[in-house]
């Protein structure tokens, strides 16, 4: 940046804040409860004409690419709060036009303050973004955003419209013609401006502390400080605080949050990763908080006003070799004054198979509780765990906060949302393998087509946001029924979230009684089936679970909806009752002693293969690269050299597999030995055994089933020796449990 340019915008920021009286107020001023006067925005009827691919709408004059047309739509239909609705048609690839949702007003104001003041008070709890200003002109360019909108208001004198719309392939396609100079004021054919302001960053805040409002002022110097300046609305040419804060570090930081933290009823502001301003009711002032390094630098906080104590919960990677091995660790914070106190904490640190848990009273000099418990039962949230963690919620926050970092089972007779006689029913029917033949004529829904999909998010923002996110690489599947039970139809819809993985989101668009659909509910999960199925008058969302790793069914879950939201869920999983081993074939009887060996040992492999991820044979050498393994596999003499690992996925579409290769002549026989194979390999490991060497392959025939295969290999042959097959009786663990 030129020197002549640092000037003008110096010039331009001393002007900004000449409005505002930089005059420290004393501790003790108190604002006088007085009448002021403030702007007024009255909304204008507005008639929008084309020109070609020129669009003029009051004085505002905005250029369309070519090929671009305007078609103003229905505003009543829309649901939203604008005056005119624009769809804009032609050369954007979209499943529906990019649509803008505009409002021209007339404004009233004596100063810059009142006007800014008055755009605030039509949009509650938004921050403002100047982006470009004018101050001889009266130009401003402000923009903000909501959580599906990005939002545009553009002021010249006392002409004000505001202008909002969705991403389209992620760009914002208005304020990509803002930046492109495309959008001016008729009347001098100025340039409105763009989004390129990020030289002086300025940011604006209207928030209410006791009966008083303030206008909350936040810009960067030309020298990288930043200040936050309050001005209260009764005195608004005074300023009454003057905060300086940390420069920008990463993009968080130039959002600040407001937020009660110390439940005392006021709004604080978090200003950064490292500081918390708290409102001081007496002096009316802002005072720097006394936190704790740890507790800014939390993965996962929660409050809790009931009780004044903060959660917060983080974990840390300590073996870098096995990235399993973590250290958990929850916190229960406290205020003191204005210090943040750490009342107890909680560290779970895992170390292979076996977790060591200990609570302290706030460091870990001073145990109060430890325990000891293996890892599944820690992942589990058995019963032993749940009551350990009782202890350290005790008094400070609900159990239920188990949740949070846990999977917590619920066994309460105060559930009933779903009846027990209905879990008995699905329980038959998956003990039986009727679960298709029983429930699929229970299905109370109808999948909606992708041109009732349309229609209905013509007019509907939350599903529009869906159609237009989802429609090119992240698909989604949506079905009609009355969810919720209360009368009207909802949608319910499985929405990709992009990638290979096949994680996607379950939401639940409520319908209302105008006709009209709002998003009211959302959880992640995975690509399962699903359907809306009704017992006894009653609708339930019902999803198949499935084994990640093996891609095989393992369970339902069931979900009741009450007024748009979760409310009960119960899960019920297969889970292996029984094991019956038999040795199904042995080719040769020399290998029979050894085959049999095998078959009573199989349920031990099969623990080794899930602790270790690998079984070594004793005629094998493991090297020192990962998966690398010696032996003479073909018992030719020569040492052959191979890699086998369980290729464990990532990939919604692969299962978990033995992934074997390597170079010499062996490979290649091997390769098409395991091919031979019914269900799928994931394990294999050599023994000597009669002077040969001989190959055991476990592979995956179910849930749980498995077999082990036997096989001799010479040169370039190999021979099927043995057989063991491990079938599985089931029962049906059921866990509910709160959302």
């Amino acid at each position: 940046m030129n020197a002549s340019m640092r000037i003008l915008i110096k010039i331009m920021l001393i002007i900004l804040l000449k409005f505002f009286d930089t005059t420290e107020a004393s501790s003790n001023f108190t604002p006088q409860n007085k009448e002021i006067s403030t702007a007024m925005l009255t909304e204008i009827a507005t008639p929008l004409h084309t020109i070609g691919n020129t669009l003029f709408y009051g004085n505002l004059v905005i250029e369309l690419p070519i090929g671009v047309t305007a078609e103003k739509k229905d505003a009543a239909l829309d649901n939203q709060r604008a005056t005119d609705v624009i769809d804009l048609k032609g050369a954007y690839d979209a499943p529906l036009p990019p649509r803008l949702w505009i409002t021209h007003y007339r404004a009233q104001y004596t100063d810059e303050g009142k006007m800014i003041r008055a755009l605030l008070e039509r949009m509650p709890d938004t921050t403002l973004r100047l982006r470009y200003r004018d101050f001889d002109e009266k130009r401003y360019l402000f923009t903000y955003s909501s959580e599906d909108k990005m939002g545009y208001i553009i002021v010249c004198g006392n002409d004000v419209y505001f202008v909002e719309e969705l991403l389209y392939l992620g760009k914002a396609i208005f304020g990509e013609l803002l930046d492109n100079h495309s959008v001016r004021w008729g009347y001098g054919f100025w340039n409105v401006g763009d989004r390129e302001n990020k030289d002086n960053i300025v940011w604006f805040d209207r928030i209410q502390l006791g009966n008083d409002f303030f206008l909350v002022l936040r810009y960067t110097e030309e020298d990288e400080r930043r200040w936050i300046k309050l001005l209260c609305d009764t005195e608004p040419n005074n300023v009454w605080q003057e905060i300086e804060i940390d420069s920008i570090e990463t993009i968080r930081d130039e959002w600040i949050i407001y937020r009660d933290y110390n439940f005392d009823g006021y709004f604080d502001i978090n200003v950064s990763s490292k500081v918390i301003y708290l409102w001081n009711p007496v002096k009316k002032q802002y005072e720097a908080a006394q936190i704790p390094e740890e507790f800014m630098q939390l993965r996962d906080r929660a409050y809790f006003p009931e009780t004044e104590i903060i959660w917060g919960y983080d974990y840390d990677t300590v073996n870098l070799k096995n990235w399993m091995d973590i250290d958990e660790c929850e916190t229960l914070w406290k205020w003191t004054g204005n210090t943040l106190m750490k009342e107890r904490a909680c560290n779970a640190q895992v170390r292979g198979k076996t977790v060591q848990i200990c609570i302290s009273d706030g460091s870990f000099d001073n145990a109060m509780f430890e325990c000891n418990v293996a890892l599944e039962e820690y992942r589990e949230g058995s019963e032993k765990v749940q009551l350990f963690y009782k202890r350290f919620y005790e008094n400070m926050v609900p159990a239920e906060t188990f949740r949070y970092v846990h999977w917590m089972k619920y066994d309460r007779e105060d559930i009933v949302y779903i009846p027990q006689e209905f879990l008995d029913f699905v329980v038959d029917a998956m003990l039986n393998g009727t679960e298709v033949k029983n429930l699929k004529p229970m299905l109370n829904d109808r999948e909606l087509s992708e041109e009732e999909i349309l229609s209905i998010a013509e007019n509907n923002i939350d599903l529009r946001q869906t159609v237009i996110d989802k429609t090119w690489t992240n698909p989604y599947l949506m079905v009609m029924a009355d969810g919720d039970n209360d009368g009207i139809p909802d949608i319910i819809a499985r929405e990709s979230s992009g990638g290979s993985d096949g994680s996607v989101a379950f939401v639940f668009y409520q319908g209302q009684e105008d006709g009209t659909f709002q998003q009211t509910d959302a959880f992640s999960a995975m690509r399962e089936e699903f359907g809306i199925v009704s017992y006894k008058g009653k609708n339930y969302l019902l999803r198949t679970l499935f084994d990640y790793d093996k891609k095989i069914y393992n369970g339902l879950s069931i979900t009741y909806y009450m007024e748009g939201k979760r409310v009960e869920q119960a899960v019920l999983m297969l889970v292996p009752k029984n094991y019956k081993t038999i040795l199904t074939e042995c080719a040769q009887e020399k290998y029979q002693s050894y085959a049999e060996q095998i078959a009573i040992k199989s349920l031990l492999y099969k623990i080794w293969l899930e602790d270790e991820n690998s079984i070594t044979g004793n005629s094998e050498q493991k090297l020192a690269d990962y998966g690398m393994y010696q032996c003479d596999l073909n018992n030719d003499g020569v040492m052959d050299t191979y890699q086998k690992e369980l290729w464990e996925p990532s990939n919604i579409n692969i299962c978990e597999y033995l992934y074997f290769d390597g170079d010499g002549e062996a490979i290649a026989p091997v390769k098409e030995m395991l091919d031979s194979l019914e269900g799928t390999p994931i394990m294999m490991w050599v023994d000597l055994v009669q002077d040969k060497n001989i190959i055991n392959v476990i592979s995956q025939t179910g849930l749980e089933e498995f077999t082990i295969t036997g096989f001799l290999v010479q040169d370039f042959e190999y021979e099927r020796l043995y057989e063991i097959c491990v079938d599985v009786t089931y029962a049906i663990d059921i866990w509910k449990e709160v959302p």
